[in-house]
């Protein structure tokens, strides 16, 4: 019995020692809320903290929030407004970039052109004195004052031309005029190729008219080239004094 009484008063007090020790964990975790609700407080009143601005009015931190929001969207807009400015940029450079492009690639598909002329062909002659005449239809006017020929291909006598090679070339005559209307082609092998009119007055004998032609001509040797009096039969004049002029040179053969 005395063995029973031993074990039933060791329980008791273990039992009791538990029960110490459970109060004391109640304790610490009434500790623990009452911080806890302290660290809520803290938490709240951190919240609707007042702050004072530039002005001088107070505002709470969602105002606050608000305004740097606002900030926040016109510094991102004017990133992006600086972003656009660059990308525009960057597309004129790349449509610049593409046009040379485009263009070193129509030169490149141009025909190579062919090499200059072998021989040096050209002449320039004019009238050195009035014509004062009854010219015919067809009949070619002389420009007997030579001033160049290389290669002696214009016969001043003449007023003929002879193309001595196939290829390109380029043809000025000019006409200058008084007292009558006159009328003149440039031909080749007799057909006109172009034509020019002169109409000066026919009483004022001091006024003067004149007129030019320009024209390119692909010929083949042996091509004859002139100028004719195309008007009807009458007197006419021409003035010279090299103020009219047959001018032909070869730009390149065929």
């Amino acid at each position: 019995m005395k063995e029973q009484k031993a074990s039933i008063q060791e329980l008791s007090n273990v039992l009791e020692h538990q029960q110490e020790q459970l109060a004391d964990k109640e304790m610490a975790i009434s500790n623990l809320e009452a911080k806890l609700d302290k660290v809520s407080d803290i938490i709240e009143h951190l919240d609707v903290e007042i702050f004072q601005d530039e002005s001088g009015d107070y505002q709470s931190h969602s105002t606050r929030n608000e305004k740097e929001t606002q900030n926040h969207g016109g510094m991102f807009k004017e990133k992006l407004r600086h972003e656009n400015k660059i990308k525009k940029s960057d597309q004129l450079v790349q449509a610049e970039s593409m046009e040379k492009s485009s263009f070193r690639e129509r030169r490149l598909q141009l025909p190579v052109p062919t090499q200059g002329p072998k021989m040096n062909v050209a002449f320039h002659a004019t009238i050195s004195q009035d014509i004062k005449a009854f010219l015919t239809h067809g009949q070619k006017i002389i420009f007997d004052l030579v001033n160049l020929n290389i290669g002696g291909y214009f016969e001043k006598t003449t007023g003929i031309f002879t193309a001595p090679i196939n290829g390109l070339y380029l043809f000025s005559v000019t006409i200058t005029s008084y007292e009558s209307n006159n009328k003149v082609f440039l031909t080749r092998n007799g057909f006109p190729y172009g034509q020019i009119e002169v109409h000066p007055s026919s009483i004022d004998s001091s006024q003067y008219d004149q007129a030019s032609l320009t024209a390119a001509m692909q010929l083949n040797a042996g091509d004859l080239i002139s100028v004719i009096h195309s008007s009807t039969y009458q007197l006419v004049t021409y003035v010279g004094g090299q103020q009219s002029s047959f001018t032909g040179v070869l730009i390149s053969q065929v």
